[in-house]
C-alpha cells in the first residue's frame, strides 16, 4: 500500500490514460462556471456601455429638486448646517464605503434667468445656472432674475446640449435638457458657475430654491462582474433604506429639506440604473445556461467514459497480479480502493492540467469579461470534484471488473 501511489509509473500508458481521463474531467467540470461568469462580465459591460445608462447611470445618484438654499439640517453634532453642505458631506462617506464607486460629482440646477453679454447689446435670453465640476473659467455676462441685474465672470455657457448626443455625466439632468416636443423652443441653456458662485448669485437674483444632484459614477475603469453588480445593487437598496430612516441622522438630512411648489417637481429620489443592468444580465444569461449545462453534462460523460476505459485496461495489463489478490481472498472493494490510490498522482496531475487548459481557453477563445471571485471558487471545488470523480471512477471500475472475471 506504500508503494501503491507510484505503482503505475511503470506502466506509462495507463499513467497517461488516466491522466487524460483526469483532464478531460476536470476540464468539463470547471469550464462551465469560468465560462458563464466571463459571459455574464461581458454582458454586464455591454450593458453598462449603453448610452442611457454609462458609469453614471449605473452608479448611485440623489437628486433633490426646488430645494429651499435657506432651509438647514442637523450636523450631527447638535447643531445644524446648509442642507446642500449635509448632503454632499454624508453622501461623499457613504459612498466611499463602496470599493466599486468612484469620486462623487456634485451638481446643481437654478431656475430660469435672463442672460446678456456685457456688451451693451441689450440682447437677452433665457437660462439656467448651473454649478458642476471639471468646468473652465469663461465670458463676463449680465444676469437678471426678479428685477435684480447682476454682472458676474462664468465657466462657459452650453447652447445646444439638447441637440447633442446623449453623454453619461448629462444623464441626471436629462428633463432639463432634452425636450420630447420637437416644435418646441429650445431649452434654456446652462450658465456654468462655481458652487460658490451659484449660492451667492442665486441669493443676489432672488432665487430662493434649487435642484442639487450628487453623482456617484463607477469608478474610472472599474470591470464588474455579475457579482460585483449583484452587491452594488445591495448597496444601493442599504443605502436608500438608510435614508428613509427619519430616526438616523442619514435620514433626518436627505428627506428634511423639501419645499412645495405647484406645477413643478419638487422632492427627493435616489436611483441607479445597476439593477436593470443586473435583470437584463439575468435574462440574457439565462438562454447560455442551459446548453452550456448540456455540453458540460456531454463532456463529463465522455470523459468519465475515457476513465471507465483506462479502469478496464489497467485490470486486464495486470491480470496476473490481479489473480495473485483473488488467491489471497483480496475483496474486491480492496482491489477498487488500492486502484484508487495508484491513480492518485496521475489524476492530480490531470486535474491540474484540465484547470489551467480550462483557464487558457477561457481566456484566449472566451468572453472576454472579467471572471468573479465565485467562479474561481466554483471552478476550484469543481476541479477538486473532479479529481475525487476521477478516482472514485477508476476505483469503481477496478472493482467491478475484479468481480466479473473471478467471481
Amino acid at each position: 500500500w506504500r508503494k501503491a501511489p507510484f505503482v503505475l509509473v511503470r506502466y506509462p500508458g495507463l499513467f497517461a490514460a488516466l491522466a487524460v481521463g483526469a483532464l478531460l474531467l476536470t476540464l468539463a467540470a470547471v469550464s462551465y462556471p469560468l465560462f458563464i461568469s466571463a459571459t455574464a462580465g461581458t454582458l454586464v459591460e455591454a450593458e453598462i456601455q449603453e448610452a442611457l445608462v454609462t458609469r453614471y447611470g449605473a452608479g448611485v445618484t440623489y437628486r433633490a429638486d426646488h430645494a429651499s438654499l435657506e432651509l438647514t439640517a442637523p450636523d450631527g453634532q447638535g447643531g445644524s448646517a446648509p442642507a446642500h453642505e449635509m448632503r454632499d458631506a454624508l453622501f461623499r462617506r457613504e459612498m466611499a464605503r463602496s470599493a466599486y464607486l468612484g469620486e462623487p460629482v456634485a451638481t446643481a440646477l437654478g431656475d430660469n434667468v435672463s442672460v446678456s453679454a456685457v456688451d451693451g447689446s441689450g440682447q437677452f435670453r433665457i437660462g439656467k445656472l448651473f454649478a458642476g465640476q471639471d468646468v473652465l473659467k469663461g465670458d463676463r455676462i449680465e444676469l437678471r432674475g426678479d428685477g435684480v441685474s447682476v454682472g458676474t465672470t462664468v465657466d462657459g455657457v452650453y447652447e445646444a446640449l439638447y441637440s447633442r448626443p446623449q453623454a453619461g455625466y448629462w444623464l441626471k439632468w436629462y428633463d432639463d435638457i432634452y425636450s420630447d416636443c420637437t416644435d418646441c423652443s429650445p431649452p434654456p441653456q446652462f450658465v456654468l458657475v462655481d458652487h460658490d458662485q451659484f449660492l451667492s448669485l442665486s441669493r443676489a437674483l432672488g432665487v430662493e430654491t434649487a435642484s442639487f444632484v450628487w453623482t456617484a459614477p463607477l469608478a474610472p475603469g472599474a470591470r464588474l462582474t455579475l457579482d460585483d453588480a449583484r452587491e452594488l445593487e445591495s448597496f444601493v437598496e442599504e443605502f436608500r433604506t438608510d435614508i428613509r430612516d427619519n430616526g438616523s441622522l442619514l435620514g433626518r438630512v436627505f428627506d428634511c429639506c423639501q419645499v412645495f411648489a405647484i406645477f413643478r417637481r419638487t422632492g427627493s429620489q435616489l436611483f441607479s440604473f445597476v439593477g436593470t443592468v443586473v435583470d437584463a444580465v439575468e435574462e440574457r444569461l439565462a438562454a447560455v445556461e442551459a446548453p452550456g449545462l448540456v455540453l458540460q453534462v456531454a463532456g463529463i460523460v465522455v470523459s468519465l467514459g475515457v476513465l471507465a476505459a483506462a479502469g478496464i485496461f489497467a485490470h486486464s495489463a495486470r491480470r496476473v497480479e490481479a489473480g495473485l489478490l483473488f488467491a489471497r481472498g483480496v475483496s474486491a472493494s480492496a482491489v477498487g480502493l488500492k486502484a484508487g490510490v495508484e491513480a492518485v498522482i496521475p489524476a492530480l496531475l490531470g486535474g491540474i492540467a484540465g484547470f489551467g487548459l480550462a483557464l487558457l481557453l477561457v481566456r484566449t477563445v472566451g468572453p472576454s469579461g472579467p471572471l468573479s471571485t465565485g467562479a474561481f471558487a466554483s471552478a476550484a471545488w469543481g476541479g477538486a470534484l473532479a479529481v475525487g470523480g476521477a478516482l472514485g471512477a477508476i476505483g469503481a471500475v477496478s472493482a467491478a471488473t475484479f468481480i466479473m472475471e473471478h467471481h
